[in-house]
């Protein structure tokens, strides 16, 4: 049975939250509508929980600890609690009664990085031209028709690789950033491989390239036909994961990668 002062209780809450969130008219009208239903998520669940403070001014660390306990037994995932928490946090601060000790680390909500594929050790093959188109897309994250029309003098910067849309596949300019040595010394090698002022079909034959290619990758038992940026999005997500959040690691390598579907980021990370 619901005591009667539960049933008060809830009611205050909820007029008080209805009032400033009333006043409340920053952010766009989607954070407003999320952060009101946030706040009255709050007051259900401390209802439910027979938890309900008397005010807001009321509300401790314990009362926080226990809508953690019940979200995470509802199965609520850590990234949707984390939203919860960051407009808990921001309504708390907005009244004027902001409660220590409920940070993510201290309420022990961690996100659950996705499983993913690591790069896989391969056999590379070994002819110089080659090699520089595989590593072009295993490091790089470029398309073979991309790595075939690098052309130093105009695509190389001292930290980064500007890919320009006459070569690029979707004809939009990206930029990638250089972030281990392995990389500077690739495109060490492929200013040698083409006078740094050619690209590898001017500099060697399109023709010639090619047929390299394909029976170098032929040799060590991979297919000439596969496109191997998927090693790039694979190195890179582990690498960037350790400073940065998922949905930032995403963002950056779908710009790096020139890709504007989340899916084929997925497939590359996980098929």
């Amino acid at each position: 049975m619901i005591l009667p002062v539960y049933i008060m209780r809830k009611n205050e809450l909820r007029r008080f939250a209805n009032n400033q969130l009333n006043n409340d008219s920053r952010g766009s009208h989607r954070t407003q509508q999320f952060r009101r239903f946030v706040i009255h998520r709050v007051i259900d669940d401390l209802f439910k929980l027979r938890q309900c403070p008397a005010k807001w001014y009321g509300l401790t660390q314990s009362h926080i600890l226990a809508l953690v306990l019940h979200w995470n037994k509802q199965k609520v995932k850590p990234a949707t609690m984390m939203k919860y928490m960051t407009v808990i946090r921001y309504f708390l601060r907005f009244i004027g009664h902001e409660i220590d000790g409920i940070d993510n680390q201290t309420l022990k909500i961690k996100r659950i990085k996705p499983k993913l594929k690591y790069a896989p050790t391969v056999n590379k093959p070994t002819h110089p031209i080659a090699r520089i188109v595989f590593d072009l897309q295993s490091e790089f994250g470029l398309t073979f028709s991309e790595a075939i029309r690098l052309t130093p003098d105009i695509h190389l910067r001292e930290h980064s690789v500007w890919l320009t849309r006459e070569i690029t596949f979707n004809s939009q300019d990206r930029l990638i950033p250089l972030r281990h040595e392995e990389q500077f010394m690739i495109l060490q090698s492929l200013r040698e491989l083409t006078n740094n002022h050619h690209n590898l079909i001017s500099a060697q034959g399109q023709h010639a390239v090619c047929h390299a290619y394909r029976a170098s990758m032929h040799d060590v038992g991979l297919s000439p036909t596969q496109s191997y940026r998927y090693l790039y999005a694979r190195q890179q997500y582990n690498f960037l994961s350790n400073s940065l959040s998922h949905r930032e690691v995403t963002l950056l390598l779908m710009r790096e990668m020139g890709l504007k579907s989340r899916t084929t980021l997925w497939g590359y990370l996980h098929e």
